[in-house]
């Protein structure tokens, strides 16, 4: 029988970030613990493409911080971005500790591996002016060609919500001063738990209330969902997001 320790990284990793076969999601499930299918997703693709053409031929117990090192520096040296890199090395570290926690490896070679440092572009949010601009019932015809776009701004502005959350978003989930966020969308897997795992309340405004529930009926939807009339899904969400900002910009 082969332990563990003694497999090459290849089979170690054969069954790791599929769903319902990969034991370090099964144990956060049974801990209570949120963790996605599209997260499971987004770690296979890593693993698959990023990370085993490097470390597969190598047994894991002889994987050393050096041989981190030098994949980090072999992913660089593709051109991709630091952020990116940094996403790869995560996949890997998951790997590595729940290897080290479980007592398959006798040390952690990837504890001593440090990030790269974050080379996104700065973030910046709108200015109160801004907002005020953005959301003037005055401008509304010329920053927001349809009323979708509006109303989709606005609840995320007004609630905090995510943008899975607000595709999630049922007639059932509001009332007349709050919101219950029981729900996210995943594009592919559809109706999920939220980010957190549990439901929480936001408060809003009589005016927010008025607006939600009066867009749908006038929209004469005939399903639950707010922001689609085909069960969530809505082909423009990105474009429902960002066209105020745009606009506002331009």
């Amino acid at each position: 029988m082969i332990i563990e320790k003694d497999k090459k990284f290849s089979e170690y990793t054969k069954n790791w970030f599929i769903y319902d076969k990969c034991s370090y999601i099964q144990s956060k499930l049974i801990r209570r613990y949120s963790y996605s299918r599209s997260n499971a997703d987004k770690n296979r693709t890593f693993l698959i493409n990023k990370i085993l053409p490097y470390f597969g031929k190598y047994y894991i117990k002889d994987i050393t911080t050096a041989h981190i090192e030098d994949w980090l520096i072999s992913i660089k040296k593709t051109g991709v971005s630091n952020v990116s890199a940094n996403h790869y090395l995560s996949t890997l570290r998951i790997i590595f500790n729940e290897a080290y926690r479980k007592d398959d490896l006798l040390l952690n070679p990837i504890k001593a591996v440090q990030p790269l440092s974050a080379d996104s572009r700065k973030k910046e949010i709108l200015t109160t002016p801004e907002v005020t601009l953005l959301f003037d019932t005055r401008n509304r015809i010329k920053i927001w060609p349809k009323d979708i776009y509006y109303l989709f701004n606005l609840t995320a502005t007004q609630t905090g919500m995510l943008i899975g959350e607000i595709q999630a978003l049922r007639i059932e989930n509001i009332h007349n001063d709050h919101i219950v966020v029981k729900h996210s969308w995943d594009r592919r897997y559809g109706l999920k738990g939220t980010k957190t795992g549990t439901e929480r309340i936001v408060p809003i405004s009589k005016d927010l209330y008025s607006a939600l529930f009066n867009f749908y009926r006038s929209e004469g939807l005939t399903d639950p969902y707010i922001f689609s009339a085909n069960m969530g899904k809505h082909q423009s969400i990105t474009k429902l997001f960002t066209n105020g900002h745009t606009v506002l910009l331009k």
